[in-house]
């Protein structure tokens, strides 16, 4: 647009020829500067953009693969647990006293709500603890089988819920 207008005085005698040479040049000048100027800007700064997004793509991968490595544990964790209290189910029947079970089943449902909350969930930590109330209340006579399966159906609560809140809390990815 500059070169046109320079013309156009030029034509008309507003400008000497070597005025039009003049402002030409300082026309392209100034569009060779902005370009050289942003040319060298890029040269420096996009290796270090460049450098700084893969340098933060590499974090990103070595913490995803940290989390994988942690999960995988922590699901080992869990089936362990999970384990422990299917273990506990099948003892209730072939003990004939309850109070070493209920004190062994205590100290599981306590490592278990620990587990819960050192994964950073407290609520389902105590909804597992209250798991058990959705079990059927015992009726009829106080019998030792009678005990031994309102105890399953206790248990049978607990590790349904575990595995509820463990699919829940950390979704498995392969």
């Amino acid at each position: 647009m500059a070169v046109l207008l320079n013309l156009g005085q030029w034509k008309f005698g507003h400008l000497t020829p070597i005025d039009l040479i003049r402002n030409i040049l300082i026309g392209f000048g100034s569009y060779f500067f902005a370009w050289a100027a942003s040319f060298g800007w890029n040269t420096v700064q996009a290796p270090v953009l460049l450098d700084r997004e893969r340098a933060s793509e590499i974090a990103d991968l070595s913490a995803k693969s940290h989390s994988r490595e942690s999960q995988k544990e922590l699901h080992s964790k869990f089936a362990a647990l999970m384990d422990e209290g299917k273990n506990l189910t099948d003892k209730v029947f072939k003990v004939s006293e309850f109070g070493p079970w209920i004190r062994e089943r205590e100290e599981w449902k306590r490592r278990v709500s620990q587990a819960l909350t050192d994964l950073d969930a407290p609520t389902e930590a105590a909804a597992f603890l209250h798991a058990a109330e959705k079990a059927a209340r015992m009726t009829g006579a106080f019998s030792h089988s009678g005990w031994q399966m309102f105890y399953r159906d206790e248990m049978k609560c607990y590790r349904d819920e575990l595995r509820e809140i463990v699919k829940r809390v950390l979704p498995y990815s392969a």
